[in-house]
Formats: C-alpha cells, structure tokens, sequence
C-alpha cells in the first residue's frame, strides 16, 4: 500500500494558527521564525518581540513588518516554538493595546476600578488566598468600525473581576479641508469639498489611543472627586464624634 503523501502549507506572515490533533499541516521558512502562546494556544510568525517586563515575558508579537505598530498579545509570553504545526488559522484582530499615557496618580486612581495594567493571576488553593502573577491584562482598543463615509466607531474595553470599562470611541476619519467659496451650507458640503484628509489605518490608531487616554483621564478625575468627597465626609463625622 502506497503511503499518502502529506501536502504542508508554508506558514506566512500575519497568519496564525490554531494548534489542533487534525488539521492542515504548516511548515516554517528557514529564515522565520514561528513563536507559541500558551494561553491561547496559538502559533504564529513574529518578525519582533515586546521588550521584557518585569516578569520577564514578552507579551507582543509584531507579525507585520511593513506596519510595525500591529501586534498579537500573549497575557503570559510568546515563546519560540519548534514542534509540528497542525490545525487551522484564525482571523488576526486587529486589536489596538496601549500604555496608558497619564500621571501615576491617575493611573493608581483607575487601577481601583479595573483599569489599567491588571495582574493576571494563578491561585494556588482553592481558597484564592495564595497566588502567582503569570500576566497582565491591559485595556484594548476594538477595530474601528466605519458607520458612513466620515466616521467610524471603536471601542475601549477591559473586563475583569474588579470592573473594567466598556465604552465607544469615535473617530472622524475623513473630513474637508479645503473646498470652494460658493457656499458653506451643510447640505451643499460634500459638493463644495475640493480636497479631503481620509485618516490611514495607522493615523486611525494612534487617533483612537488620543481619546482613549483623554477618556481616561477624565474618568480618573471624576474617581478622584469622588474619593475625596468621601473623604472629606468621613473626616467631618470624625471630627463631630470626638467634639
């Protein structure tokens, strides 16, 4: 009986694999190399990694060299791999992660109502007392969803045990910036448009990490007058139990 011949699928940049017991059968480029996340149990290309942190993971795979802000996370770390790849490839999201760009303060503020770098964490008995860190979680920025011709919809979101946040961002991602004399009424602006900026993919991200960051700040203000208030409240019932 003839053996059947096995068809392998080069492995490409910006695909990845869900690793499966059956499957399409992938190999790597002599010059790639594939890396493996744990936790999701995914296999992909990186052309670089995150620096690491203080777990000493390195959490970003950058799977795009020609857009170098895209990249795939792994709460736990991506790893070299060099075992067989079998199974199916999935859709990259194009998820946008960021650092916070805020004071400390502020930062220490949102952390209280689950947001921010969260610790992921391994309980070790059932009773949740004793724990190992194996990651972080960040908030992430949802895909831009375009609802017309001038604007699309994202969204900021982070869920976890604590609170989170869930909330929309929009974004005018193309707009006038020059058109004729004859008129400024509303319903004749398309017409009267000479010149457009239309927003690219990387304008749009960094455009939706803008208002992420300003959201953020605005939140961690409100907590903040919130917090003092109570403390101020607390301070003033002190203060007529003593006199």
């Amino acid at each position: 009986m003839a053996e059947i011949e096995i068809t392998k699928t080069k492995l490409t940049a910006g695909i990845f694999i869900l690793l499966a017991i059956v499957g399409t059968v992938y190999y790597v480029g002599i010059d790639d190399t594939a890396y493996y996340c744990q936790d999701t149990n995914l296999v992909g290309l990186c052309w670089d990694l995150s620096q690491k942190n203080d777990l000493g993971t390195q959490t970003r795979c950058y799977y795009n060299e020609s857009a170098p802000t895209r990249y795939k996370t792994c709460k736990i770390g991506w790893e070299k791999y060099k075992g067989e790849i079998i199974g199916e490839p999935i859709d990259v999201s194009d998820e946008v992660e960021f650092d916070l760009n805020l004071s400390f303060d502020k930062k220490s503020t949102l952390k209280k109502i689950g947001i921010g770098k969260i610790e992921i964490k391994n309980y070790t008995n059932e009773n949740k007392t004793e724990w190992n860190v194996i990651g972080y979680d960040n908030p992430k920025i949802t895909p831009c969803i375009k609802q017309d011709d001038f604007i699309c919809i994202s969204k900021i979101y982070q869920k976890n045990e604590i609170g989170g946040i869930n909330k929309d961002i929009k974004v005018v991602y193309k707009s006038c910036i020059n058109w004729t004399n004859n008129t400024e009424e509303a319903e004749d602006f398309i017409t009267e448009c000479i010149e457009w900026k239309v927003l690219n993919q990387e304008e749009i991200e960094v455009e939706l990490i803008n208002q992420a960051n300003k959201m953020l700040s605005e939140i961690a203000s409100i907590q903040e007058s919130r917090e003092a208030k109570i403390k101020n409240k607390l301070t003033r019932d002190i203060i007529l139990e003593i006199n």
